[in-house]
């Protein structure tokens, strides 16, 4: 799983390898990207539907690991904020494989 990964570099110490404060970058781009699995899990674990609301367009994920009996839960994200994330993630990419 990518969290358990993400945890697994995060605990590792630094070495010759990686220096401690090239180390303390890594963390804080990967505790960045922490804070964006729950988001991920919805996305990657669901269909993705697009719907219009007047002029604005909306991507809606109903992550199937996460319903209860009476309702479902949907993740409706703005289409200029799903853009946003994607170029957020990509720079958090880009960050860390230059770190």
């Amino acid at each position: 799983m990518l969290s358990q990964k993400i945890d697994a570099a995060r605990k590792a110490k630094p070495t010759s390898a990686v220096a401690e404060d090239r180390k303390k970058k890594i963390d804080q781009l990967l505790g960045e990207l922490s804070s964006l699995l729950g988001l991920r899990n919805d996305i990657v674990h669901s269909p993705m539907v697009i719907e219009k609301v007047g002029e604005s367009v909306f991507a809606t994920f109903a992550n199937p690991n996460v319903k209860c009996s009476y309702s479902s839960f949907r993740r409706i994200i703005a289409a200029p904020r799903l853009q946003a994330l994607a170029t957020r993630v990509t720079n958090l990419a880009k960050s860390l494989e230059s770190a």
